[in-house]
């Protein structure tokens, strides 16, 4: 079962938050999906894509890193300096590096949803604009972008926070 997960990266956003809930729910939804048939595809971003991650690790949960870019510049987007970031990347049976610079949070989530048999998402159930006043592309790739996509293509959404 290939599982697609996102999610904010201030996770203190979502009403009711607590980590040590989020794992137990997150472990709880996995335990659901008999583990061991499960692969699951993450953007590997600080903050929810990593909780899914470290908890499906921990769990035997085969992991997939989608970059939007080169692992060095990626882990300098962390506010850790990427230090949680290549402890669980080490874990990762593979990494996938979209090339893609002017939509490159877009690619991510158009490689975490294709054939995705599910996605879970930490969300805060909020929509965001998907283009600004001039009729640019905003917040592409993004959780709610992800969530909208996800059922356009009658792909399950499971939200877990």
């Amino acid at each position: 079962m290939k599982i697609g997960c996102s999610g904010h990266i201030n996770l203190q956003r979502i009403e009711g938050f607590t980590l040590p809930l989020a794992r137990e729910r997150i472990h709880a939804y996995f335990q659901s999906r008999n583990p061991k048939d499960c692969v699951l595809y993450s953007g590997f971003a600080y903050g929810a894509d990593l909780l899914f991650v470290d908890v499906a690790q921990k769990l035997g949960i085969k992991t997939v890193a989608v970059l939007p870019c080169e692992i060095e510049e990626f882990a300098g987007e962390h506010p850790d300096g990427g230090k949680e970031f290549y402890s669980l990347l080490k874990g990762a049976s593979e990494v996938v590096i979209c090339k893609h610079k002017e939509h490159r949070y877009l690619a991510v989530a158009d490689e975490i949803l294709r054939g995705a048999d599910e996605i879970a998402v930490l969300w805060d159930k909020k929509e965001l604009p998907l283009f600004d006043e001039d009729g640019k592309e905003i917040n592409r790739g993004g959780t709610f972008d992800v969530v909208r996509r996800a059922k356009e293509q009658g792909i399950p959404v499971q939200l877990i926070f």
